[in-house]
Parts: structure tokens; C-alpha cells; sequence
């Protein structure tokens, strides 16, 4: 059987190197842009800046269940607070601080926390027993279509568990160092997609003001986040 051979000659093969080159510069192009919205975002599929931007964000805090302390008292010594304290204050941080922090990083849209809202007494829930950490088909989707109607609501993102690691400071006049984990969803709720899921981290070393590390942690998220954020 003879081989049949494809043979181009100079011009095809410089106008295949050109598109290869073209497709190359397409995608890194691409690629700036994303970054360059003040930081660097994810894309997904089926969401573009119309469907993304001037939207109403909601944060779902976990339950107290789900955030730990890994070390109360050094926690308690960086707010000058009683280690008694500690669990109580972390639930106000969640709740004002990383609203604010993310609220103020997207740059078009408005981050809202979803306990606070009415729609969190219209529609309480339950974020480990309706969206636990894991399989999305497990997640009580009725609910969370429900929640976005009566909230309008346009995206969910949904904080499973958050763990915070602090350290007794070494000398005097100092708060130690402090590292935050947080597992994170979002969501489209009306539609009935999970968008993105992730677990980031940010630290801190000496936390002068507890704003410092939710201020870290909404960059960290909002890496993992499709949205265009506020250029620092």
C-alpha cells in the first residue's frame, strides 16, 4: 500500500506557525484580562460580564458548629477579650467584618449577609444540613430556588466551615500571628448550579485591627470568585 504524504510547501507551513502563534496570543490575552480587573478571577462557563456584574451577592455564614477555634485563648488575647468570649466574637466578625470586606473588594456588586436579611427568617436555613461541604447532590436545591425568589437573590456563596490558628505573641506589645481557613461555594440558586467551589487561606502576622484578616480573606476568595473587583 503506498503512503499518501500531506506536502506543504513554505507558505503553508509559515500561515500554520501564525495561527498556532495567533491562538497562543488569543488565550493570553484572555488571561491578562481576567487578571487585570483590579486582580486576578476565575471564569465560568456560561457566565459573562452581563450576567455577572450589578448583581446581589448573599453570604451564608456556617453554624457555630463550623468554626473553630484552634487556639481560643491566643484568640481571645488578640481582641483583649475573655477567652469566654471567644466564640461569641468570632460569630460577630464573620458576620460584619467579612461582609464588609467582601462587599468592598467586588466592585460592582452588593454583598449582602444572608442571616441579617428578611429573606433569613422567610427562609432559614441550615447551610451543613442543606448544602453540606461535599456532593452538590445532596444539596436541598427547592430551598435555595425558594431563598432566591423571595430574597432576590442572584448569587449565593455559601461559607461551609471556617478554622482560625492563632499564635500567643512573643513579645510585648505584639497580638501574635493568625491564619484563617475558609471552604467556600457559589452558587446560582436560581438556576440550580454550583459555579465554583474552593478552601483559601489568608495570614496575618500581628492583627492590629480583626478588619486586617477578613480584609485578607476576601482576597483570597474573591481569587476564586468570577466577579471584577476594586483594583487596590
Amino acid at each position: 500500500m503506498q503512503k499518501t504524504h500531506n506536502r506543504r510547501g513554505p507558505a503553508a507551513r509559515s500561515a500554520t506557525v501564525r495561527g498556532g502563534w495567533v491562538g497562543i496570543m488569543a488565550a493570553i490575552v484572555a488571561a491578562t484580562y481576567l487578571a487585570g480587573c483590579g486582580s486576578a478571577r476565575i471564569s465560568v462557563e456560561g457566565y459573562g460580564d452581563a450576567e455577572l456584574n450589578h448583581k446581589r451577592v448573599f453570604l451564608m455564614l456556617p453554624a457555630s458548629d463550623n468554626v473553630a477555634l484552634e487556639n481560643p485563648a491566643a484568640y481571645a488575647n488578640s481582641r483583649g477579650i475573655a477567652e469566654i468570649g471567644a466564640t461569641e466574637r468570632i460569630a460577630t466578625e464573620l458576620q460584619s467584618d467579612l461582609q464588609a470586606a467582601l462587599d468592598g473588594r467586588l466592585d460592582s456588586n452588593t454583598v449582602l449577609e444572608y442571616g441579617s436579611q428578611p429573606v433569613g427568617a422567610i427562609v432559614p436555613v441550615d447551610p451543613a444540613e442543606d448544602f453540606p461541604a461535599g456532593s452538590d447532590a445532596e444539596w436541598n436545591w427547592d430551598k435555595a430556588k425558594r431563598a432566591a425568589k423571595e430574597g432576590n437573590i442572584d448569587f449565593l456563596i455559601v461559607l461551609h466551615s471556617v478554622r482560625l490558628e492563632n499564635e500567643m505573641p512573643e513579645g510585648d506589645g505584639t497580638r501574635g500571628k493568625e491564619k484563617i481557613t475558609a471552604t467556600f461555594s457559589l452558587l446560582d440558586p436560581l438556576n440550580g448550579k454550583l459555579m465554583t467551589a474552593n478552601t483559601v487561606d489568608a495570614e496575618v502576622d500581628d492583627p492590629r485591627r480583626p478588619a486586617d484578616t477578613f480584609v485578607g480573606l476576601s482576597k483570597a476568595m474573591a481569587k476564586k470568585l468570577p466577579f471584577h473587583v476594586k483594583k487596590d
